[in-house]
């Protein structure tokens, strides 16, 4: 994924703004720290043990009051909807070890067990969803 992500932001004209880094953000996190943390479909390809070490090790290098950024299929609590978080679901049960949509509510969970705050989904017109949630400015 860096080759092509780096490829497109060049192709874009960021590259001077965008830092791409390669890391294993489930068993090895990564160096640095970052105002905003942006994660598409990332966590859906987790299970849940997975999402929550992930979600720690991203914590470890948010800075205080900075930013997390969660996109991609997220279900409401009763698991029935949105529609296409429920196929996306579906997708994932039969590809990944573990990974699925995953609900709001479980979300806040591991965004708060791992010491984020300030949660708020928003679901846009396409079915898919956005987490955002903020590390305190206090150092945690």
């Amino acid at each position: 994924m860096t080759p092509i992500t780096q490829r497109s932001i060049s192709d874009a004209g960021f590259s001077d703004r965008v830092q791409v880094v390669t890391a294993d953000m489930v068993d090895g996190g990564m160096e640095g720290s970052y105002d905003a943390v942006i994660m598409k479909s990332f966590i859906q390809v987790l299970n849940p043990d997975q999402a929550r070490r992930a979600l720690a090790n991203i914590h470890q290098v948010t800075e205080p009051g900075g930013s997390v950024y969660i996109l991609g299929a997220i279900l409401d609590d009763s698991r029935l909807s949105p529609l296409e978080a429920l196929a996306s679901s579906l997708n994932f049960l039969n590809i990944y070890d573990g990974g699925q949509s995953y609900t709001e509510g479980e979300y806040r969970d591991w965004l708060t067990e791992a010491g984020f705050e300030v949660v708020e989904r928003v679901v846009v017109s396409d079915g898919s969803s956005i987490i955002a949630a903020r590390k305190p400015n206090s150092a945690n």
